[in-house]
């Protein structure tokens, strides 16, 4: 049942990425027998026609299957995507060798799937070898077909959707998952620039975020402090965002970087300097402007990489940047913890300001290509996006999907304790979304997008609420921290489309007013969100927010189908706008 579940959503994704699974039908592998005899042993011991073999026999009959389709993983070894499956199947291989034949079975996931096994099946509550490597992920009761799944079983998942959305996708010329497209950008000096500048800046960034809301903590012990302290850092990105789309279009956008990376240095050294005074609110007033200028920054960079890269390498620049930012929070809320433990919350803020310098100095020498026009009236960028259906549906139904995500994050802490993974709980989950978003990242760099490939936009974000719908059923907290990992990935993916799809529908020299409109609205919708979550909690309970959220992502999938659509039909390009 996992390879047809892979098998089904590898085709949803191949779809939706505008693939063809017709080319399934001319795959052909080497000593495809053995998989078929394989499966046929384990068909007659695992049923009735088993009871009568010898316990020792069928251990051995059941080792000697895992052989087999190793011995085809290997035959079809150039078959890249069939890596992971061989991996997930050595992986329970190596569970059920150790374990005597049978595949340790979680008693608590056992429970969650409301299954008993049989005497005669694979799995044995019994084994304790390796036992993380067992079956330890329920698929909950409410679901069709609950059962429990290993590690190796959502390898062999992964590697079967792979094998699908690769061979759909693929062509003659280049495979269709390559490790050279995430490095084509990178031969660009000018990207490498930017992208250098930027994940310096965002290290730095994050180091001052982490390090501000650790002070904070440890001179109130107060959570209500800690979210003010998120709130100013969350909501002045929707004054920038407004502030981008009148900016970002008017000014070289080389030269609005340098200035911003140093504007940004000049916040920062302010709330050192009141941090060392212990002065909290001027600390807090020079982390909202700084706030207001990387929203500003962050639309002016996604709005500089058309002018960098072709066309055809846009999706793995966009790619690449989503995932040194991903890489850049980690490491530098890691070194902020790591300096707060030892006592130095105001190092880690002089460490930001030279962070902004370096990045200035980066991006003094960026060359990019002109899109004909600097300047114009401030207003332009709003008239063309209330002229442009297409792109105002799409961050419509991008911001309505923030909302369902703002409601599930802030919701998270009791959903998780609830689920038996106490405190931590919120840790696990965020860690188990930022590991899926990269990965999700990863796969649409490496992607050869087609120019139906726009349609995932809502696609992904139904995905998404089915993901919801089973994290709401999730009552076993391992199960529920998957289901984190695969919303995190599926919208990894969907935001670097966004980013693509948006720098291809949109008019090049009004770039920087959608993004910065995007900025706004999303940011927008996030703090609303917020703030409606304990409201709906009381109401809904912290499953039922996440059912609600679900039905909410659907309506932003609906919208983003509807905008891509109409983005197929013919048009007139919108008139350029005039100057003033």
């Amino acid at each position: 049942m996992i390879l047809l579940a892979g098998i089904l959503i590898g085709l949803l994704l191949a779809l939706g990425l505008g693939g063809r699974p017709s080319r399934l039908l001319h795959l052909s592998f080497r000593s495809g027998w053995t998989v078929a005899l394989a499966l046929a042993v384990q068909v007659v011991l695992f049923s009735r026609l088993g009871h009568s073999v010898p316990d020792g026999v069928a251990r051995v009959l059941h080792l000697a299957t895992y052989a087999l389709l190793a011995a085809f993983v290997w035959r079809n070894r150039h078959v890249r995507a069939l890596l992971p499956l061989g991996a997930g199947m050595a992986l329970n291989a190596l569970a059920i060798t150790v374990n005597g034949g049978k595949m340790p079975l979680s008693a608590a996931a056992a429970r969650a799937a409301g299954i008993d096994p049989a005497p005669q099946s694979n799995v044995s509550l019994g084994a304790h070898r390796l036992a993380w490597l067992g079956d330890v992920f329920a698929l909950p009761r409410g679901l069709p077909l609950a059962t429990v799944v290993s590690p190796g079983d959502v390898l062999i998942v992964l590697a079967t959707i792979a094998l699908v959305t690769v061979v759909s996708l693929g062509d003659r010329d280049r495979p269709a998952l390559d490790l050279r497209r995430l490095r084509e950008p990178l031969r660009s000096l000018q990207f490498r620039k930017v992208a250098l500048a930027r994940s310096i800046s965002d290290f730095g960034d994050w180091l001052t975020i982490a390090a501000v809301v650790g002070w904070v903590y440890h001179g109130t012990h107060s959570t209500a402090a800690v979210a003010v302290v998120m709130l100013v850092r969350l909501a002045p990105p929707i004054l920038g965002g407004g502030l981008a789309g009148v900016v970002v279009d008017r000014l070289p956008r080389r030269g609005l970087l340098v200035g911003l990376e140093l504007a940004r240095a000049v916040c920062v050294a302010g709330a050192l300097a009141a941090l060392v005074g212990g002065s909290r609110v001027a600390v807090l007033v020079a982390l909202g402007c700084s706030g207001t200028l990387t929203a500003v920054a962050n639309a002016a960079t996604t709005a500089l990489v058309p002018t960098l890269l072709p066309g055809e390498q846009r999706a793995a620049g966009n790619a690449l940047l989503a995932l040194l930012k991903d890489l850049a929070m980690a490491t530098g809320a890691a070194t902020a913890g790591a300096a707060l433990a030892a006592g130095y919350a105001a190092p880690a803020l002089a460490v930001d300001v030279a962070t902004f310098v370096v990045a200035a100095v980066l991006l003094r020498g960026l060359h990019a290509i002109p899109v004909g026009r600097d300047g114009g009236r401030a207003l332009d960028g709003l008239r063309y996006l209330r002229g442009r259906r297409v792109v105002l549906l799409l961050v419509v139904s991008f911001s309505t999907a923030t909302i369902a995500t703002g409601l599930v994050n802030a919701t998270l802490p009791s959903l998780l304790a609830g689920r038996g993974l106490g405190s931590g709980g919120y840790g696990f989950g965020i860690g188990a979304l930022a590991a899926g978003a990269a990965l999700g990242e990863a796969l649409v760099g490496l992607t050869a997008l087609k120019p139906t490939a726009d349609r995932w936009l809502g696609c992904g974000l139904i995905v998404v609420a089915a993901l919801f719908a089973a994290l709401a059923l999730a009552d076993y907290g391992a199960t529920a921290v998957l289901c984190l990992a695969a919303i995190g990935c599926v919208d990894g993916t969907t935001d670097v489309v966004y980013s693509t799809v948006l720098q291809r529908e949109a008019d090049p020299r009004l770039l920087g007013a959608v993004f910065g409109f995007s900025t706004s609205t999303m940011t927008a919708t996030m703090v609303a969100a917020f703030a409606l979550a304990p409201v709906a909690g009381r109401l809904l309970g912290s499953t039922g927010v996440v059912i609600l959220a679900a039905g909410i992502l659907v309506l932003g999938g609906v919208v983003g189908l509807v905008a891509v659509q109409g983005a197929r039909r013919p048009r007139l390009r919108a008139p350029a706008p005039t100057s003033a």
